[in-house]
Order: C-alpha cells, then structure tokens, then sequence
C-alpha cells in the first residue's frame, strides 16, 4: 500500500524559494525548436547556440 511522505520543513522552504526565483522566460517557437533539435542532435544546448539565453541569473 502506498503512503503518503510528509514534506519536511527544509524541502517546504526550499521549494518556496525557488517559487519566489522564478523568472518569465520568453522564447520564441523557432528557438525551442532548434533547440530540440540540437539536444536529439548532440545531447546538449550552449549559449553560443541559442544567444539569447545568455543570462548568469
């Protein structure tokens, strides 16, 4: 029988604060699909890419 696991304090405070980082990312059809592609292509997507992700955020 399944139960229920009780969130603890820390993960409470954690997932809370990562609620409160949460940025609007806006990116266009064209970028997410070239995006997908390169990630079936080569496994992984770079900022040399896709520019326009480049935020150190």
């Amino acid at each position: 029988m399944a139960e229920k696991v009780k969130e603890s304090a820390a993960e409470k405070k954690a997932d809370a604060e990562e609620r409160d980082n949460d940025k609007d990312l806006k990116y266009t059809d064209e970028q997410v699909k070239k995006a997908v592609d390169l990630i079936n292509d080569q496994g992984y997507v770079t900022k040399k890419d896709i520019p326009e992700m480049d935020d150190d955020d």
